[in-house]
């Protein structure tokens, strides 16, 4: 008698044990992680890190997405920074140098340059603005030297 009982009860231990084990006793969701900076207010910071992790992912579209959406103007910078110095496929002429402009004195500069003189025929400027443009420093590259060339036919 006292065998079956000790059965069922050891049984009813056992399942009980199972299905609570199975399941944890109340959600374990992580919260959201706080964005927070002593440059800038919470929503750009969170801006900033998604810029950057979309960079790493190289969603570049997401990237320009974020910079526009950035309301203090040193993360619009460093954003511009980060797909200028890239050589992002995407931006035009005009974007690269107005980063090159403002960003002169940045790290990478010279990569920013560079992207500028690939893609200057490209660009809405005319012959004479580009010669201008590419005389003003002297083409670095050899597509800036090409362009300038073709610029003075």
């Amino acid at each position: 008698m006292i065998r079956p009982f000790a059965l069922s009860l050891f049984a009813a231990v056992a399942v009980s044990g199972a299905a609570a084990a199975g399941l944890p006793e109340s959600p374990s969701l992580k919260p959201d992680r706080p964005y927070v900076s002593t440059a800038t207010d919470s929503r750009n910071a969170e801006i900033l890190h998604k810029a950057l992790e979309a960079a790493g992912r190289y969603d570049w579209s997401a990237v320009a997405r974020y910079q526009a959406e950035a309301t203090d103007p040193a993360v619009r910078d460093l954003i511009m920074w980060k797909r200028a110095s890239e050589g992002v496929p995407g931006m035009g002429f005009d974007e690269v140098n107005d980063a090159l402009t403002r960003l002169h004195d940045w790290p990478k500069a010279g990569n920013m340059r560079a992207r500028a003189e690939e893609i200057i025929e490209l660009s809405t400027l005319s012959a004479t603005q580009r010669i201008e443009w590419l005389k003003a420093s002297g083409p670095r590259t050899g597509e800036g030297k090409v362009a300038l060339a073709n610029a003075l036919r």
